[in-house]
C-alpha cells in the first residue's frame, strides 16, 4: 500500500531501491527483483505514469447507500506510437476470503493469453450460506482511450462490492517497441 496516494513513480522507485529508505510496505526491492527494478526504472524514463483511487464522491454517501464503491484507473503514456508499442495492464481487486480478482484491463498489440481462470474460485460445501454471489461482485464499468497531444491516456472504472473488496492492485506492462522485448516498463500500483 502506498506511503501517500499522491507518491509519484520517481518517489516509489526512489523509496524500494538499493539506496532508498525502504519505508514503503513492499519494502526494498531484493537482489533477484532486479529486472523489475529496472522496468520501473525504465517506466520513469519513457513516461508512463499510472494512478489508481476509490472514489470518495460525495463523502462516501453514495457508496453507502449503494454498497459499491468506484476503483479509478488512469494511465498515460508520453510519445505513445500505436504502430510500434504495445502495452497490457490488469486492475485486480482483493476479494477479503478469496484473494485477488482480476476486474479489468485493456492491451495493444500483445496477444491474449490462451486462457485465463475463472474470477470465482471453487466453493466450499458450506459457502452457500454466505450469500456471496460472483455476479454482484461488479456493476457498470466504463472508461475510454484518448489523445492528449501526444500522450495516450487510457481511463477506466468499476464499481465494486464494498464489503467484499477494500484494496486494489494495477500492474502495467508496456514496451515503447514491442519487436524488442526486453525494452519493458512496468508500473505496478497497490
Amino acid at each position: 500500500m502506498a506511503l501517500n496516494a499522491e507518491d509519484t513513480q520517481v518517489e516509489i522507485w526512489l523509496d524500494r531501491c538499493y539506496f532508498g529508505k525502504g519505508e514503503r510496505s513492499e519494502g526494498k526491492w531484493m537482489d533477484a527483483q532486479v529486472a523489475d527494478e529496472l522496468a520501473a526504472l525504465n517506466a520513469i524514463l519513457v513516461g508512463l505514469s499510472a494512478r489508481i483511487r476509490f472514489s470518495d464522491d460525495w463523502m462516501g454517501m453514495a457508496e453507502r447507500i449503494s454498497g459499491y464503491e468506484r476503483i479509478d484507473v488512469e494511465i498515460r503514456i508520453a510519445g505513445f506510437d500505436e504502430a510500434k508499442a504495445g502495452y497490457e495492464w490488469r486492475l485486480y481487486a482483493r476479494h477479503n476470503e478469496r484473494g485477488e480478482i482480476p476486474m479489468t484491463g485493456g492491451r495493444h498489440r500483445v496477444p491474449a493469453p490462451p486462457q485465463y481462470l475463472s474470477a470465482a474460485p471453487g466453493r466450499g460445501l458450506l459457502d452457500w450460506m454466505k450469500r456471496d454471489d460472483p455476479q454482484k461482485w461488479t456493476r457498470e464499468f466504463e472508461g475510454r482511450e484518448y489523445y492528449e497531444g501526444n500522450m495516450l491516456v487510457i481511463r477506466k472504472s468499476v464499481e465494486v462490492l464494498r464489503s467484499r473488496f477494500q484494496r486494489a492492485r494495477l500492474v502495467m506492462d508496456y514496451w515503447p517497441d514491442y519487436a524488442d522485448r526486453e525494452a519493458r516498463a512496468r508500473i505496478e500500483l497497490e
